[in-house]
């Protein structure tokens, strides 16, 4: 039986053009253009910030889900590509590398750690770990990242399922979580690779206020259960990073209120990620995370 580790990404050289399907649209707002937008990646898979700059300085490596992806923002919209210009008119020469991709959890990020990016680790001056709303549906299964599910499953295995119970069939546990994140921090610190954690942010209002909300939120409990499960996804990650004294940028309490930054229940738009990338940018230097 062949048997594959998962890689989370794109793919190498990639240059296409991704269209958001007629049900994708229906659950989003009208911030949401329909139409095509481009996707393309290096040779490492990693998605092109579209920038023309000078990246003398090294690399801030960005992991995460589809919120760093971030498929339906025009190429240079992107708050990744938004963080590596605002950067260089303040005098940092850095090259952004977008590592984000659809479905990735915490286990997928650091496999993608390990096998890809610690061979540039003299080259990679930050790493932001932004953490995935996709390990919720994983961590509900008794063996956590380790599942079947076609999906989520690291290891790509004629015996993965689609059944929902390779999912949910227990109650959510985030010890592989807390885990897999204290051996990122540990391999990090290892390579001497500074590393900031980012609380990513969702859709969060009062329930009435958001004049998209029935196309964004079946219902109110829908919505509950979303801040439910992204707060303590949120409070866990927090609480191990600065237990390993990590640096954490709380996105959730900067934006995450203000639903016009947002097209759907998790994913930006063009003016919030104007306005992520801003918060981004001012975060690192401010913090110090690099030196220019």
């Amino acid at each position: 039986m062949k048997r594959e580790i998962r890689f989370k990404e794109w793919g190498q050289n990639v240059d296409e053009i991704h269209e958001p399907t007629d049900f994708y649209i229906s659950k989003c707002d009208a911030s949401l253009i329909n139409k095509g937008y481009s996707l393309r990646t290096d040779g490492d898979g990693n998605i092109i910030c579209g920038n023309d700059v000078d990246n003398s300085s090294g690399k801030i490596l960005m992991l995460g889900d589809s919120f760093v992806e971030s498929l339906y923002v025009d190429e240079k919209d992107r708050f990744a590509s938004c963080v590596e210009r605002n950067l260089h008119e303040l005098g940092f020469k850095f090259n952004v590398w977008n590592g984000g991709y659809s479905g990735a959890t915490s286990l997928h990020l650091y496999v993608n750690l390990i096998t890809k990016y610690l061979r540039y680790s003299s080259e990679i001056k930050l790493v932001m770990l932004f953490q995935p709303s996709c390990d919720g549906g994983p961590l509900n299964h008794s063996r956590g990242y380790w599942n079947r599910d076609k999906f989520f499953a690291p290891i790509i295995d004629s015996r993965n399922s689609s059944d929902s119970k390779e999912l949910y069939d227990s109650e959510i546990n985030f010890d592989h979580m807390r885990k897999i994140h204290r051996v990122f921090y540990s391999t990090c610190r290892e390579y001497s690779i500074p590393v900031c954690l980012v609380k990513t942010p969702f859709r969060d209002f009062s329930w009435g206020d958001d004049p998209d909300q029935s196309r964004v939120y079946k219902s109110r409990a829908q919505l509950d259960e979303r801040r439910r499960i992204m707060n303590a996804l949120m409070s866990n990650a927090d609480a191990i990073a600065k237990e390993s004294s990590v640096d954490v940028l709380d996105l959730e309490k900067e934006v995450g209120s203000n639903f016009k930054y947002f097209y759907d229940s998790l994913h930006l738009n063009n003016h919030g990620s104007y306005e992520v990338g801003r918060i981004i940018s001012n975060h690192i230097v401010e913090r110090g995370l690099v030196i220019s």
